[in-house]
């Protein structure tokens, strides 16, 4: 049995049944001409036969554009739509720069590539060989002092340092023993000290040497943890120095006469007469001359005076 549906008054056959089977069932179906692609032939729920007038010829479905990146008033089709662009058409522009701190802010959108972006004649004239030596110079003593002065370890140098030359002219004056020539030496060493942290400093800047790199990751973490991100020349022989004034200070201290536990005191004066000349601590040359003794005083009067003085430098128990 054959079921007929009538389009324009030509009857088309939509549906074929055979006994109780239902054989073709077209009545459901929701196919177009404009579904089916171009060239293609279907029949639709009445029957009758259809072409297809679809001109698809891509599947855009995982296509990423945005109507942002397409240019305003043109359109693309994309996850199956129609996209209008929205993006600005700025053509050819052109932006000057007028400082020589000066910048400019590229307009967003689309840019044809005609476009420029220049110097004023006036900053132009500035660009000769002096300047541009001279600002490689500025920048370079900029870069200098920001890398000196931002170094922890040339800070606690430098703490180091006055500490010393504070402590020595307390003892000096303690001793009452003000030597010049000791004291030009001493001045001398320490801008000895102070020139090469400044030498070592130039070099890092050029080299970019970092002792770090060649450090396990573990043992770099605990460093980088307590502050400490690099380990150039600089911050070796700064180290060096700091120790080296480090147990300056702690010598003048000891003969200031500084409130120290007497184990302490004498395990620090042990420790120190291994030092170099310098920081060497003499016991002898470092005592003070007992004061002289009244006429008629008794021999254990002068024994106490002796003992007195002894004490009172601390270095002998």
């Amino acid at each position: 049995m054959y079921q007929r549906a009538k389009r324009n008054t030509q009857a088309y056959r939509n549906k074929v049944i055979f006994g109780d089977t239902v054989l073709i069932d077209l009545t459901a179906d929701t196919v177009t001409p404009d579904k089916i692609l171009s060239g293609f032939t279907a029949h639709d729920q009445s029957g009758a036969a259809i072409t297809g007038t679809c001109e698809f010829d891509v599947d855009s479905g995982d296509a990423t554009v945005q109507v942002a990146e397409i240019i305003k008033g043109k359109t693309a089709y994309a996850r199956g739509a129609k996209l209008t662009g929205t993006m600005t058409n700025n053509g050819a522009v052109s932006l000057t720069i007028s400082t020589v701190d000066g910048a400019v802010t590229i307009p967003q959108g689309y840019h044809d590539g005609s476009g420029k972006v220049q110097i004023l004649d006036t900053e132009k004239a500035k660009l000769i060989a002096s300047n541009i030596k001279q600002g490689m110079v500025n920048a370079f003593i900029i870069r200098f002092f920001s890398a000196l002065m931002g170094n922890i370890f040339v800070r606690l140098l430098l703490i180091a340092v006055c500490a010393d030359m504070v402590f020595d002219s307390l003892r000096a004056a303690k001793y009452r023993k003000w030597n010049s020539a000791v004291g030009i030496d001493g001045a001398i060493r320490k801008a000895g000290m102070l020139a090469c942290v400044l030498l070592f400093t130039a070099i890092d800047m050029m080299m970019h040497v970092d002792v770090l790199d060649w450090l396990p990751v573990d043992t770099r973490n605990v460093l980088d943890a307590c502050g400490v991100v690099k380990m150039g020349v600089t911050e070796l022989f700064a180290l060096l120095f700091i120790l080296y004034e480090a147990t300056s200070v702690l010598k003048n201290m000891l003969l200031c006469g500084l409130p120290v536990p007497a184990g302490l005191r004498e395990k620090l004066g042990a420790w120190l007469s291994t030092m170099t000349e310098e920081t060497k601590v003499d016991i002898v040359a470092e005592q003070v001359t007992p004061a002289p003794i009244a006429d008629g005083a008794t021999a254990d009067a002068v024994r106490r005076a002796y003992e007195d003085d002894r004490e009172e430098s601390g270095l002998l128990e």
